[in-house]
């Protein structure tokens, strides 16, 4: 799965040109990672992340973590910032679609705004929950129902996460 690796590459980019001493307003990475927790049952990676004023691309604070069950697989993060916005954009306008081999929706769980989209023969996909205006907890998963992966979702603290953004 891995798409971490091209996010840290595209910021690593931006940052090198345009870094600056701009205090960051969003939480630092290590906070994040302290609700990224262990699973039961599945061996989980450390979690990494970074924070990032002064760039083109906006403030961004990122992290995430990757779990692994048998064939199964999660990758889980959070990401604050205009990228934050731009996850959300495809779900944010309320669009649904179903197929026998896709489905999109959007719906409220505990009190979050959820965005799902899973490829049924596939058996992957992806959830985004909008914790704050500039940030999501996203779960990109392979292997899984769509109903599997939202439950392990829904272990994370998603309030708590949101409270980090306010």
């Amino acid at each position: 799965m891995r798409w971490n690796r091209g996010v840290w590459l595209l910021l690593f980019i931006f940052a090198s040109f345009s870094l600056s001493s701009t205090a960051l307003a969003f939480p630092d990475y290590n906070e994040i990672c302290k609700y990224l927790i262990s699973l039961s049952g599945w061996e989980a990676e450390k979690c990494s992340g970074m924070k990032m004023s002064g760039s083109s691309v906006g403030d961004v604070v990122t992290a995430v973590r990757e779990y692994r069950q048998g064939e199964k697989s999660l990758e889980i993060g959070v990401i604050g910032g205009e990228q934050a916005e731009s996850i959300w954009a495809s779900y944010g306008s309320g669009f649904q679609f179903e197929s026998d081999d896709q489905l999109i929706k959007v719906e409220t769980i505990n009190g979050f705004t959820v965005g799902m989209a899973y490829n049924k023969k596939d058996k992957e996909g992806g959830i985004a929950v909008k914790l704050a205006s500039n940030a999501v907890f996203v779960v990109n998963f392979k292997e899984m129902t769509l109903d599997e992966a939202l439950e392990v979702a829904k272990k994370f603290d998603w309030s708590g996460l949101s409270s980090l953004f306010k």
